[in-house]
């Protein structure tokens, strides 16, 4: 029989590296403040080809620091699929598994390609073809394949019964956005990244809660 309330230690690595997740977007903005645009003031389209021989390790720096907080929320959302495959939104959870899979990898094929560009030859890097692809990429397609797990996440909770309203509204939200990007919306991964927010919030809240339950059961017990 499915179990339906998941052990409060199995919701805290995934509530962790949810919230995690969010900083990590937030660390991206400020390296690219800081340390990026400082170095590239014209931004990474006027790189020339100079100009990325001088600096090819804050440019390659900067790209895998996209890394850091897409791996954080994928991590979360897999390690969610332990504890909600016990419950009845078990077939939801292995579907919510494959498209967290297959947007990390997603990822890791656009920033290999590029980590590639380190040796590129047009006047500039914005008119190489691979850097527009993963431009357009980036713009067009990263936010709603994050969109597309983050839906299906929210619905397996919402269904699982262990985020029923905070799920269902971010599975709504992940759904509005990735849409809107449908219809020609430019959708930044990092706006994901406040419902992965929304979500480890939820879980840690959600752990609080169970662990209360748990207490409450032993002094009545006792």
């Amino acid at each position: 029989m499915s179990n339906q309330n998941p052990n409060s230690s199995d919701l805290r690595l995934p509530a962790i590296a949810l919230v995690a997740s969010f900083l990590g977007w937030l660390l991206v903005v400020v390296v690219a403040a800081t340390l990026v645009f400082p170095t590239f003031p014209q931004g990474l389209d006027a790189l020339t080809p100079q100009q990325m021989q001088t600096s090819p390790g804050m440019y390659s720096f900067f790209q895998l620091m996209f890394l850091l907080p897409v791996l954080l929320g994928i991590g979360g959302v897999i390690t969610l699929f332990g504890p909600l495959k016990e419950t009845k939104s078990r077939s939801m959870a292995w579907l919510m598994l494959a498209s967290a899979i297959i947007a990390v990898a997603f990822f890791l094929v656009l920033i290999a390609a590029r980590l590639s560009l380190v040796s590129f030859t047009e006047a500039t890097l914005g008119e190489n073809s691979l850097w527009q692809s993963t431009a357009w990429t980036f713009d067009h397609l990263a936010g709603p394949a994050m969109a597309v797990t983050t839906f299906i996440t929210g619905i397996a909770l919402f269904i699982s019964g262990v985020l029923r309203r905070i799920g269902i509204a971010v599975a709504i939200l992940s759904a509005a956005l990735g849409i809107a990007a449908i219809f020609g919306a430019i959708l930044p991964p990092a706006v994901l990244g406040l419902l992965w927010l929304t979500l480890g919030l939820g879980l840690l809240q959600r752990k609080d809660a169970l662990i209360a339950v748990g207490n409450s059961a032993a002094r009545t017990s006792v």
